[in-house]
């Protein structure tokens, strides 16, 4: 081998030692980041932006803007990562999960994520207190709590209606989003908080029968897993319906002029008549889980326009 080669692969074998901390350290970033449920983060931050905007058209505080955001994606991914520490046992059980920070033993001991979740909760909630307002910070947290301690701890192992009752928790930013702009909810910010609390059920009905087999294994009463192809598939169908069809509330009660809301009449439409295939086909239940994200997102967008330049 030439000299100069050799010295090459001597040099690259002596960096090792040096690059393995820095692989690791990225690594653990990375897991603390997976804790924090980005995707998560990202919904929520924009259900409360696009209920500030609702509620003050034409009165928007950048400053204000900015910090429900930065409020809102704390105490958000505090809530995910104290739902990583819950849902450890489980998450290491289902198929879906098992690769997840904790389960995978990315993170050790397990209690790091826990005061790491609970750190960036009191942080969120203190941020929104002090720079926005209590009422907004009482929101925040109302929403972090059913995410928590009813959904979590009390529902999602025990009922059926874990889903159900626990999708409050993503309908809380939308109160925050009002209070932070006005001090109190108004009927913009209300009808997106019924929307959320709406469209949850049929979204993560439709992930659940995709998993039906995983929920099963856990034990985890997801609908989906404690009935048949043909239930669960009326179940997210009529969940479906009726949440494209409360689209339509925004323009008589709402204050939105419909042609704002032709995109997210569309984006309904389109998704009813994916949901429907689920009927005779239960696999098409994942196009249904992706699409009503998709949904979710543009109706959002949609209103929050139609109130600001409507």
């Amino acid at each position: 081998m030439p000299a100069s080669l050799l010295g090459t692969v001597r040099t690259s074998l002596n960096l090792v030692p040096i690059l393995r901390p820095a692989v690791s350290g990225l690594r653990t970033l990375s897991a603390y980041l997976e804790l924090t449920k980005p995707r998560i983060i990202l919904l929520l931050v924009l259900v409360a932006l696009s209920a500030y905007v609702a509620s003050a058209p034409g009165a928007v505080r950048l400053e204000t803007l900015l910090f429900l955001a930065l409020a809102g994606a704390l105490s958000s991914a505090g809530a995910s990562a104290v739902n990583h520490y819950l849902d450890m046992d489980i998450d290491g059980i289902m198929l879906r999960t098992q690769k997840r920070p904790l389960p995978a033993g990315l993170i050790r001991p397990p209690e790091k994520a826990l005061l790491f979740g609970l750190g960036l909760l009191a942080l969120g909630v203190a941020t929104s207190y002090v720079l926005i307002n209590p009422a907004t910070a009482f929101f925040i947290l109302l929403g972090a709590f059913v995410y928590i301690v009813v959904y979590t701890m009390a529902l999602k192992r025990r009922h059926p209606s874990n889903i159900v009752i626990g999708g409050f928790a993503g309908s809380a930013p939308a109160l925050a989003g009002s209070t932070a702009a006005l001090g109190l909810v108004t009927v913009p910010a209300l009808l997106i908080a019924l929307l959320v609390f709406l469209w949850t059920p049929g979204h993560f009905w439709a992930l659940g029968l995709r998993n039906r087999s995983d929920y099963q294994r856990a034990e985890v009463p997801m609908l989906p897993a404690v009935t048949g192809d043909r239930e669960s598939a009326l179940a997210i169908i009529v969940s479906t319906v009726i949440v494209a069809g409360f689209v339509s509330t925004f323009y008589f009660f709402g204050g939105v002029s419909l042609p704002y809301l032709v995109p997210a009449l569309l984006a309904g439409g389109y998704l009813v008549y994916t949901t429907l295939r689920i009927w005779g086909e239960p696999k098409a239940a994942w196009a249904s889980f992706k699409f009503s994200g998709i949904f979710l997102v543009v109706t959002l967008l949609a209103v929050a326009a139609g109130r600001f330049f409507g």
